[in-house]
């Protein structure tokens, strides 16, 4: 049997709503074909915009290269003056990763790269000649094909720019440059970018030449490009709509491509069709309500009864309702309202009483849950203790102590307490002393450390308690004795200055006398001899003499102290000095190697040492850095820290080992790091503390200024603007770290010294 409401329902579905849908349908059709067609519009705008700009591209860096002419005689330079104006212009311009300067004959004058210097012997490979070739015969600037680069995997393109006498329009020298075509694109494309979309470029044969993403470029993928396909299938197997713009480079023509994914580009449509069948929906609800109204005064009394007698049946529970109709639904329904009111009263007293119950638990447990939050949430570790015995704890003293929670509870507190401070913090608990103060704590695997201590008297479940905080202040001392050192050594840099100017003129004109005595009294010159008879003796009387009473010997070793006493002094003046040098760009790795070799030399007969003998270990990580830095100082640092090195390891006896330096290079972050590390003695907590300072030092009187690592702090600190660390422990090895930013001191602060 059918209901009134199915029946209602069925004449509502084929009268008013299916067509409402069919026409949403067709509208979202409509709008979707409309947005296409706008999006089809944008992205051709889009790659012919790009193809622009990336032509202009390549004018100024054709310009760029253009601009050696700039030099009148140019070709009348030397092959290494020529190679420096190109390592020049490649160092200032990112975009260049080649330069191969030919004569108007095809002659190699200097060939030269981002990261090194070719053999001018070198010859040149097939499609350096071909395009050597165009450029003679046509006099232009050519462009030869997009080539990747084996060992970086990057694109290069390959450009050829004839440069002409200015006054005869004579050919004279040719350049053949690579350009980075992954950085021009980066350059032109990247700030174009919008949501959802992609701007690529491909070769005339269809391969991916720059993409922004890369493993396309690295696995040659290809792209078919048919005409009038406006929605096509992407690289990465995505629906988009895409446009093409030719990008002409001389004899050359390559595509740049613009894709936008069809969902982004439909979310307009998207949006407005979801309006319009907003908009049909709404139709289709008031054409509903206007239906379901008259249904409404028919059944709706007949149902509101049924579901009173059912909410009685299943729940005892009767809200009561007002029935309008027929005049036997209304006395029903009066009844009903009769004998369900005072079994609502019951009920509702009941739950009064529950909910009150209900909230005083809630309320205990939102307590509780904020109290141990709270807790847990502390930077600190806290112990909550009664005299020392710990009842409940954080897992910030967990951490802090290298305990888990559960083995911390019922622990005595002055197990966490190193044997020095336990006295004091016995002492602090047992008198529930409510301040802060500063203990030394031990953590589980036994490494003490300092910490600020701080106990409050707190009621914990009735009874009252004292609650201790654990801070550790190992950052907090650690940054403490920066502080002092750095502003120590900015004093005894100023002193160091001023003192070596006061002593600097004396010292000169000893080490001038020592020269003159050395000359008047032992070289056999014409006019010693001449004065030496003028005065009644020979001079080699007189030599006989010197020598007899030793007097040479003594103004050598006059000399040899001033000479030592100069080099003091130089070193001194090198804390307040600056060095005017300009920067270079280098390799860590190259500026050690070559250190390595300066002081592989050195030996030391009395102390039985050969720095040969030494077991060096390099572990570089990035050896294709390359940082902007004053060469000389950091070779003048790495050797002062390897040969510091080479001697602490000779005073130490090896049995199972031999001498050994590790030698590591990495980047982090913005800066360039180098680690020195040795397997010698190692150095005390108070050695390493003072190693940086002036005129401290480690070996015996005579055997050193202890000035080598105070200069070296200075050229990483202040001329770099770097820092410099070191960490050691006893007995075992020595690390010197040394960190400076890969931009130059220009760009990046310094750090400081650890």
């Amino acid at each position: 049997m059918r209901s009134l409401y199915s029946i209602l329902f069925r004449s509502y579905m084929v009268l008013a709503l299916v067509p409402l849908v069919v026409l949403g349908i067709m509208l979202t059709v409509w709008i979707a074909s409309v947005q296409i067609d706008a999006s089809l519009r944008q992205e051709q705008a889009m790659a012919k915009h790009v193809a622009h700009n990336l032509r202009k591209h390549f004018s100024v860096l054709e310009d760029k290269l253009y601009s050696l002419n700039q030099y009148r005689n140019f070709a009348a330079l030397s092959d290494k003056e020529m190679r420096n104006v190109a390592q020049e212009m490649i160092a200032r311009k990112s975009s260049i990763y080649s330069i191969i300067i030919l004569d108007e004959r095809g002659l190699v004058k200097t060939r030269v790269s981002s990261n090194m210097v070719y053999d001018g012997s070198e010859p040149l490979d097939s499609t350096d000649s071909e395009l050597f070739k165009r450029i003679v015969k046509t006099g232009q600037v050519n462009y030869g094909p997009v080539h990747g680069y084996s060992k970086s995997g990057e694109s290069l393109m390959l450009v050829g720019v004839p440069l002409k006498d200015r006054a005869t329009d004579r050919l004279e020298i040719v350049l053949l440059a690579e350009f980075r075509l992954d950085v021009v694109w980066k350059d032109v494309v990247e700030q174009n970018y919008h949501d959802g979309e992609s701007v690529f470029l491909v070769a005339e044969d269809g391969y991916v030449l720059a993409h922004p993403n890369p493993s396309f470029v690295l696995a040659k993928r290809r792209l078919s490009l048919i005409n009038g396909d406006r929605i096509r299938k992407s690289l990465d197997e995505k629906w988009v709509i895409g446009a093409s713009a030719d990008l002409n480079l001389g004899e050359l023509t390559y595509k740049v491509v613009a894709e936008r994914e069809v969902e982004t580009a439909l979310v307009p449509a998207i949006s407005s069709a979801g309006i319009a069948l907003f908009a049909t929906l709404l139709t289709a609800a008031l054409v509903f309500l206007a239906t379901m109204r008259n249904v409404r005064r028919i059944a709706n009394p007949v149902k509101l009864l049924t579901e009173a007698a059912h909410n009685i049946r299943e729940e005892g529970f009767y809200p009561g309702v007002s029935v309008s109709g027929f005049k036997e639904i209304k006395e029903l329904s009066l009844a009903f309202d009769s004998m369900t009111r005072k079994l609502q009263r019951m009920l509702e007293e009941l739950e009064n009483e529950v909910q009150i119950r209900k909230n005083s638990e809630e309320a205990l447990l939102l307590s509780e849950e904020r109290f141990r939050a709270l807790h847990n949430a502390s930077f600190g570790g806290i112990a909550i203790h009664e005299q020392g015995r710990i009842l409940d704890c954080n897992q910030g003293l967990a951490e802090i102590s290298g305990f888990d929670v559960d083995k911390l509870v019922g622990m005595d507190i002055l197990q966490l307490i190193s044997e020095t401070s336990r006295s004091a913090v016995q002492n602090n608990i047992r008198n529930e002393v409510e301040n802060s103060y500063e203990a030394k704590a031990i953590r589980k695997d036994g490494i003490e450390y300092p910490a600020r201590l701080e106990s409050r008297n707190i009621p914990y479940k009735g009874r009252l308690v004292q609650v201790l905080e654990f801070r550790d202040m190992t950052s907090q001392k650690r940054a403490e004795e920066f502080i002092i050192q750095n502003e120590k050594m900015m004093s005894l840099g100023g002193l160091a200055a001023g003192m070596a100017h006061e002593i600097n003129n004396p010292l000169a004109a000893i080490v001038g006398s020592c020269q003159n005595l050395r000359n008047r009294l032992l070289k056999d010159s014409p006019i010693n001899v001449k004065v030496a008879e003028e005065s009644g003796t020979s001079f080699d009387s007189i030599v006989s003499y010197v020598q007899a009473r030793d007097c040479d010997n003594m103004v050598e070793s006059i000399y040899e102290s001033g000479k030592r006493a100069a080099d003091i002094v130089r070193d001194m003046l090198s804390f307040s000095r600056r060095n005017e040098k300009s920067l270079v760009s280098n390799k860590i790795t190259d500026l050690m190697d070559n250190t390595i070799k300066l002081v592989s030399n050195d030996y030391d007969l009395k102390k039985n040492y050969d720095f040969k003998k030494i077991d060096i270990v390099k572990d570089y990580a990035d050896s294709n850095c390359n940082v902007l830095c004053y060469s000389n100082q950091m070779q003048q640092v790495f050797f002062n820290l390897l040969k510091n090195a080479a001697h602490a390891m000779s005073d130490k006896e090896y049995v199972d080992d031999v001498p050994r330096l590790i030698i590591r290079t990495y980047s982090r972050e913005n800066m360039s790091v180098a680690e020195i590390e040795d397997n010698g003695p190692g150095l005390s907590e108070e050695v390493r503390k003072k190693v940086f300072e002036p005129f401290f030092s480690t070996k015996g009187p005579g055997k050193g200024t202890g000035l080598g690592l105070s200069v070296s702090y200075f050229i990483i600190v202040k001329q770099h603007r770097g820092s410099m660390e070191v960490v050691s422990e006893p007995g075992k090895w020595t690390r010197f770290v040394i960190s400076i930013p890969i931009e130059g001191p220009e760009n990046v602060g310094g750090a400081g010294i650890s």
